[in-house]
């Protein structure tokens, strides 16, 4: 009788032994979702400011050729204003 008393006891400790470890292997398995939902967070912060730096270079080129195509036109504008004062009907 002492030895069954002896085995349940030694069974009911294992069920509360493996009910920790199996509440201890939930908690890591959240641990490390989280984990791995901040390394996919920084790496998209990473690719935002990429993205945000390869628009801002897109814009300084953009403004740059809208410039330089102002300085074309003023310059064809001059160009065609000359000529008009050169043939005599103009300005």
């Amino acid at each position: 009788m002492a030895t069954l008393w002896v085995v349940e006891e030694t069974l009911e400790a294992v069920e509360v032994t493996l009910a920790v470890v199996e509440t201890l292997v939930e908690e890591e398995a959240m641990v490390v979702e989280v984990v791995a939902a901040e390394v996919v967070m920084e790496e998209v912060m990473v690719d935002m400011m990429d993205l945000e730096a390869t628009v801002v270079t897109m814009a300084v080129v953009l403004v740059t050729v809208v410039e330089e195509a102002v300085v074309v036109v003023d310059q064809d504008m001059e160009t065609k204003v000359e000529d008009m004062v050169a043939v005599g009907g103009g300005v």
